[in-house]
């Protein structure tokens, strides 16, 4: 599932989270599908496992145990090693994001974002914001959920009954309109806490989204049972 303009041409980066780990299935076809692959420390683990190729690996390399046991991960995943301090202004999976753009991507995948620490997890996903402003399309995926993050309009591809929610990033959020849902929104000002925006359903193999004010978060979930 993909979000965004189909014509323009793309260089995909794929960085590797040191989160819960995504299956191999989807861990390897988001791989086949990168031109750049990055590792965020600890994910070198299952990086390796999985036998992939990867261009740089990045972190403190607190979660590998140092950078004697970093450097043989890297030598497993054929990657360049790029070591940073642990004290530092940014998350490695904001770093990794930053040299995924000077790179030249402009599309960035992210597994293993998502699990472990909340406050990790909530700071990988708030940072599709950042970068969609930064000009990237980025989404944070698993087995279950694709989160995308707009101020404007997004695409969302998919299959019928994917569910799609709409959440507000901050007040004052108000969606314009839907299409290819079934519950349509029309001029309609999210507030923070409500839950009429989750569990819209896609009725079409494409579903739009346009937004007249605010950030919001798009999640389109794979989950057939409701869990709540």
């Amino acid at each position: 599932m993909h979000t965004v303009d189909q014509e323009s041409v793309r260089k995909r980066a794929l960085i590797l989270c040191n989160g819960d780990p995504p299956g191999e299935a989807l861990l390897h076809g988001c791989a086949e599908e990168a031109d750049w692959i990055v590792c965020c420390d600890g994910a070198a683990r299952y990086a390796a496992a999985a036998s992939l190729r990867c261009d740089l690996l990045i972190g403190d390399f607190d979660s590998l145990g140092g950078i004697d046991q970093a450097q043989a991960y890297a030598e497993r995943l054929g990657a360049k090693v790029e070591r940073f301090p642990a004290i530092k202004d940014k998350t490695d999976s904001e770093i990794a994001a930053d040299a995924a753009i000077a790179a030249g991507c402009n599309l960035i995948t992210f597994l293993g974002a998502l699990g472990g620490r909340f406050d990790m997890a909530l700071a990988n996903v708030e940072m599709l914001c950042l970068l969609r402003r930064r000009g990237v399309d980025a989404v944070v995926r698993d087995e279950q959920n694709d989160i995308h993050a707009t101020c404007t309009h997004l695409f969302l591809y998919g299959s019928p009954g994917d569910t799609v929610s709409f959440l507000p990033l901050g007040v004052n959020c108000v969606i314009r309109c839907t299409d290819g849902l079934a519950y349509p929104l029309y001029d309609y000002e999210m507030s923070l806490g409500e839950s009429r925006c989750v569990s819209n359903v896609m009725t079409e193999e494409r579903a739009y989204v346009e937004i007249a004010q605010g950030w919001v978060l798009a999640i389109q979930s794979r989950d057939a049972v409701d869990r709540l």
